[in-house]
């Protein structure tokens, strides 16, 4: 889509036939294409776009030369041409590779500005893998990083641009809008008009989808201002067809029936087939306003021949692209639209009942939008806790670290003085054993420090419970609810780090058994609420699991247990049995009311948060409400 250049490029290019593969080519005869050459970024991209299998071996011959050996930026550039090369021939897995390793070096050079441009460029690549999460989080990283960099370098409006755009194709346009409007200011200071108008077009689709249908009209007038019309062809008619698309929502048929025209001529010339779809559809939809039936069902079928051959273009799989559904819908619902007309009921229906199809589709693609980027502020969150707890946890290290020298110069120097006297007064045995008695202090104290490093996670997690416990007493009871709920989250990281830790185990490879963890848990738990006697039957088999799953299963565990509480009165079970070898099912039965997904559980949080945790582990939750009365909980997931 417009605003999005580096995703629409490899969108768009990955469905292109793949090329075929070069043979191997050795050292030698890799070093031959580059004889004589200096490095030239400029020269290498015109390189790849002309033949991306050729291109990619001359970067790859570049970053083996040693005579001379590529620096340090024009070796993170070629990675960059390299992984950009794999993309245009729809290879994403290893286009990925070689995006991180030049982003890796981007990091390590501390160029914020490269290190942005880096997460921009796997964002991109995931969103064309259909890896929405991914796409998200590469996104939000690109935009801190960006942030940091310079915030009125021209990155940064790429970059909003490119996360605002990706999140209004998936259906987020109130979240699209708050990042296009961040990167209005610098787009404006933007000499170079074509990426202005690239900015401004998502950002006046995304008022339309809200409604705030006058911002958009003036965003359309202001780009009509600045653009020339002659300079992109693509431009040109994603601006027709937004102004067609907008006068049909404000009900000016007339004025859309003219917008869809101009926009239908530029995209016919240029072979563009979403805009073409999208002004064949406006036509349709003005014919039929006006009565005109027959022209609206040519325009429908001439609009739904063009969106088949979109979809093949642009579709990678099975999957449907979110813009294509969105073309399908409005097809369809003209299509509804002249069945009513012309009295055909049942096609009517049968319209309607795609719509109801599409609209679920596209819900749910939202859905999962929204999901995604909850995660990725969750995970914000939880990193800026974390920092700021290792800076306060690095300042008391320095501090004690300070005290220690301090007292280790004054032992040395104790112990020198000891042994120089019991050298020229005694020089006996007690003076040895003087002198082996301060030494083996001395290890006693270095001893002593080893074990307050390893349990300063835990001291850090029980005083953050501590702060939420004191605060939650003087907090209203919303807010009480709300730290309830935190200190939860907290004991279930405490008890995976107290099963991890335990007895001074420090060994990454480490695992936790469920059994102990969950228990404690659980415990734990039942006491924030003073519910105790409410823990039925607990059955958890001896299992061990890893870091990686330990966690999400502890906060899982901790969030389904939690609502029991707040939201029944009677007791529960819980039970977690091995199915296979790495196949396990956990169950939580309560004796409660039936839970209702809307009542008991709030978009965005609990839920969100459990369906999530669910994912990180392979598995998915089911809720069945068990007659006469109470919930069963079914989690299956591997490890």
């Amino acid at each position: 889509m417009i605003g999005m250049r580096i995703a629409i490029v490899l969108f768009l290019i990955i469905t292109m036939p793949n090329a075929p593969l070069a043979a191997q080519q050795s050292s030698a005869s890799q070093s031959s294409l580059i004889a004589g050459e200096a490095f030239d970024q400029d020269e290498m991209w015109d390189a790849i776009n002309a033949d991306p299998a050729l291109g990619r071996s001359k970067a790859m011959a570049f970053l083996e030369a040693n005579d001379p050996p590529l620096s340090l930026d024009n070796r993170r550039r070629a990675l960059n041409i390299i992984g950009v090369s794999f993309a245009m021939q729809g290879r994403m897995d290893e286009a990925l590779v070689y995006a991180h390793q030049a982003l890796d070096m981007a990091v390590e050079q501390d160029d914020f500005l490269s290190a942005s441009r880096g997460w921009t460029n796997i964002g991109a690549m995931e969103q064309a893998r259909g890896e929405l999460a991914a796409a998200v989080e590469a996104y939000g990283y690109a935009v801190e990083l960006s942030k940091q960099a310079d915030k009125e370098a021209v990155a940064h409006d790429h970059t909003l641009t490119s996360f605002g755009s990706l999140l209004l194709e998936f259906g987020r346009p109130s979240e699209a809008i708050e990042l296009l409007e961040e990167a209005r200011p610098v787009l404006l200071a933007d000499e170079r008009t074509t990426d202005r108008a690239s900015g401004f077009l998502p950002l006046a689709r995304a008022y339309r989808k809200v409604g705030r249908f006058s911002e958009a009209e003036s965003l359309l007038e202001e780009i009509r201002g600045f653009l020339d019309l002659e300079e992109s062809a693509e431009l040109t008619a994603t601006l027709h067809c937004e102004e067609a698309q907008l006068s049909l929502v404000t009900e000016k048929p007339m004025q859309a029936r003219s917008a869809a025209q101009r926009c239908l001529r530029v995209a016919q010339n240029s072979n563009l087939l979403l805009p073409e779809v999208d002004a064949l559809t406006v036509l349709g939809i003005a014919a039929e306003f006006t009565g005109d039936i027959e022209k609206a069902k040519a325009n429908l079928a001439l609009a739904m021949s063009a969106l088949d051959k979109a979809e093949s273009a642009l579709s990678s799989g099975d999957d449907a692209t979110p813009s294509i559904l969105e073309r399908r819908l409005q097809a369809n619902r003209l299509a509804s639209d002249i069945a009513v007309r012309e009295g055909r009921l049942s096609d009517a229906l049968e319209n309607f009942r795609l719509r109801i199809a599409y609209d679920e589709t596209l819900d749910g693609i939202a859905a999962k939008a929204g999901s995604a980027l909850d995660t990725f502020r969750y995970r914000q969150e939880l990193d800026t806790l974390n920092m700021q707890l290792l800076k306060t946890e690095a300042e008391a290290l320095q501090s004690r670290n300070a005290q220690q020298q301090q007292l280790i110069f004054g032992a040395l120097a104790l112990a020198v003085l000891l042994a120089l006297l019991a050298w020229v007064l005694f020089r006996s045995d007690r003076a040895e054993r003087r002198l082996n008695a301060a030494l083996h202090l001395s290890l006693d104290r270095q001893r002593l420090l080893n074990a307050d490093i390893q349990h300063r996670v835990k001291n850090n997690l029980q005083l953050l419970l501590s702060l939420l416990n004191l605060q939650s007493r003087s907090a209203p009871s919303e807010s009480a609810t709300v730290m309830k709920s935190m200190k939860n989250r907290v004991l279930s990281m405490a008890a995976v780090y107290n099963n991890l830790y335990a007895d001074g185990e420090t060994d990454v490879e480490a695992t936790v058994s469920a059994q102990s963890m969950l228990t404690e848990l659980i415990g734990q738990i039942a006491d924030t609420y003073g519910a105790a006697d409410r823990v039925g039957l607990i059955a958890i088999e001896d299992v061990q699991f890893d870091k990686a799953t330990a966690s999400p299963l502890g906060l899982l565990v901790a969030e389904l247990t939690a609502n029991v509480f707040k939201h029944t009165q009677g007791s529960f079970d819980l039970s977690l049995k091995a199915m296979d070898e790495d196949q396990f099912v956990l169950t939580v039965i309560d004796q409660g009311e039936h839970f209702s997904v809307g009542t008991n559980f709030k978009s965005g949080g609990g839920l969100d948060i459990v369906n999530e945790l669910a994912l990180q582990i392979g598995g998915t939750l089911e809720h069945q409400a068990v007659s006469p009365i109470g919930n069963k909980w079914t989690l299956e997931f591997s490890a």
